[in-house]
């Protein structure tokens, strides 16, 4: 969604979560419209949120989900995981190409370029567990009734 780079950029502000049930996002260092753009995209994703905002902090209240909201989350995990594995496959295979045209350009040997596949297989292998194994987890933690 359209949130995420929003609030990626660190620069821009903090998220914290006010009492369990509301989120505050608040800038370090606010310029004209800011507030009011976070807000919107947050309204605009898929998010199912409401904020408001006084033009220098967002509240957002969170909820607690219902069941069928905590299954629509865990949907949304696994588009997310989704996407990224296919990240991965894609690095490696653009990885993969160039180890190739390095070997077919006789810049590296073939044993090298056996070696490099070798070990950008087990990292992309790795790379993959580490998402799946994240993915679990928050699964885990959405699914939990609190």
């Amino acid at each position: 969604s359209g949130v995420l780079p929003l609030l990626s950029n660190a620069s821009a502000g903090e998220a914290a979560s006010g009492l369990g049930y509301r989120t505050n996002i608040g800038y370090f260092n606010p310029y004209v419209g800011v507030a009011a753009a976070t807000s919107k995209a947050i309204r605009t994703s898929d998010l199912g949120l409401n904020p408001t905002n006084d033009g220098k902090v967002v509240r957002v209240p969170m909820p607690s989900p219902t069941e069928e909201r905590r299954k629509e989350i865990v949907k949304h995990l696994h588009k997310v995981l989704e996407n990224h594995r296919t990240a991965v496959r894609n690095i490696r295979r653009d990885i993969k190409e160039a180890i190739d045209k390095l070997e077919k350009d006789k810049k590296i040997s073939q044993d090298e370029q056996k070696r490099s596949i070798e070990e950008m297989e087990k990292i992309s292998h790795s790379e993959t567990k580490k998402i799946e194994d994240l993915s679990a987890a928050k699964e885990k933690e959405v699914m939990e009734i609190k």
